[in-house]
């Protein structure tokens, strides 16, 4: 398995909340942790999101592939959607 899908794997909550929650808007997502995240939140999230960051700046095209892996663990995401963040 190549490195990019494991790290997938490895953060596929990560990933979910990034797509479902805050509708791929890495800015969007940043700024709750900033505003309104708890302290675990930003424990837990906010390294993660500066890396993504920097990443989806460096490819285009990662985004488009998050999205793409997503869809085999849909299912499992599913309670996102119920979730809004504003």
């Amino acid at each position: 398995m190549d490195k990019e899908k494991e790290e997938f794997k490895a953060n596929l909550a990560k990933y979910g909340a990034f797509i479902k929650i805050f509708d791929g808007d890495i800015t969007k997502w940043k700024e709750f942790l900033e505003e309104r995240g708890s302290r675990e939140q930003v424990a837990d999230d906010y390294q993660f999101v500066l890396r993504l960051e920097k990443k989806l700046k460096e490819d285009p095209g990662l985004l488009d592939r998050i999205k793409e892996l997503l869809k085999p663990y849909e299912r499992r995401i599913k309670y996102f959607e119920t979730k809004e963040i504003k």
